[in-house]
């Protein structure tokens, strides 16, 4: 049997968490809502968001525009798990279905990672399509930083303080930044003109309402190494300063302007390597140097200076 064909997603090193989070996040545009709101990619061709905001849409008939990356798409309610008369305690969640082969730009986009862990006083973010510049103008997609308060309503939903969720957030991704995996749900808002902040749904309840969705989610992250690259790269920038070993400073090498540029262009990707050679005295040491100064923040892992002429240190 041949194997599987893996599509070709776009891999950038150095990529941070929250811009990956922003790249999965769409918005959701449903016949006859007044409101525009929130969703994110979950799995390959699957849209997670609030029930309430697909409200009126029959599951896989009426058509719900998407917007991702200034293109419109269409998809239909693949399950939800709504709130009724019968049964008010059912999460306010809807699971989206796109389908990829009549869209094949769509193929290899990118996907959250979801995990059930939250600690009071961890740091959230939050993406969605909130802000509106004018009363007549489309919601434009905005950012919103909190902190996990506790459980609510028995524990079926976490609360959030200290950012402000407006009206068009509902259905978009909780990262928790702590973890480096999305934790919630954005569902309500305590206050939209204040930052009293929020809550949302929590990812177990996601994954009891849609429980194939754990198998997606794995399937999808052992193929696909963005979402870990990206936990990696936030983690270092987070992390304590980088170790920056360099002598001299940054204007200690003067009318070697051309000699700089050829460098910073040779050692693009930061990987590559590049021997500065020359006669004793003409200032090799120099050059080195101010390039190390002026591209330091290429370097997250540190720059670290080794004196040749003892080989012993080094």
């Amino acid at each position: 049997m041949a194997p599987a064909k893996r599509e070709e997603t776009s891999v950038i090193e150095g990529e941070t968490l929250d811009a990956l989070l922003r790249a999965c996040v769409v918005q959701v545009l449903t016949p006859g809502q007044e409101g525009d709101g929130t969703g994110f990619f979950v799995a390959p061709g699957r849209i997670l968001t609030c029930a309430h905001v697909v409200t009126g849409a029959e599951p896989g008939q009426t058509p719900i525009t998407v917007l991702w990356r200034q293109q419109e798409y269409m998809a239909t309610v693949l399950q939800r798990a709504a709130p009724t008369n019968a049964e008010s305690d059912c999460p306010d969640l809807a699971l989206l279905a796109l389908d990829l082969e009549l869209s094949s730009d769509l193929q290899g986009h990118p996907c959250v990672a979801l995990l059930d862990e939250v600690k009071l006083g961890d740091d959230l973010y939050a993406y969605g399509y909130s802000y509106a510049p004018h009363q007549w103008e489309a919601a434009k997609a905005d950012s919103v930083t909190s902190q996990y308060e506790g459980p609510s309503d028995e524990g079926r939903l976490y609360k959030f303080k200290a950012g402000q969720i407006e009206s068009g957030l509902s259905g978009g991704p909780l990262l928790n930044v702590r973890t480096g995996a999305v934790c919630g749900v954005v569902k309500s808002t305590r206050d939209e003109r204040t930052a009293l902040g929020g809550r949302a749904a929590p990812v177990a309840t996601v994954l009891q309402a849609f429980p194939d969705l754990a198998t997606m989610q794995q399937r999808f992250h052992a193929n696909d190494p963005r979402w870990r690259m990206a936990q990696r790269a936030s983690a270092t920038l987070s992390a304590t300063p980088p170790v920056f070993q360099v002598p001299y400073g940054e204007s200690a090498c003067l009318g070697r302007k051309d000699t700089l540029e050829t460098l910073e262009t040779l050692l693009v990707p930061a990987s590559e390597t590049v021997a500065v050679t020359g006669l004793g005295g003409i200032g090799k040491t120099l050059v080195a140097a101010t390039y190390a100064h002026r591209a330091r923040t290429r370097y997250p892992g540190g720059v670290f200076w080794l004196r040749m002429d003892d080989p012993v240190r080094a």
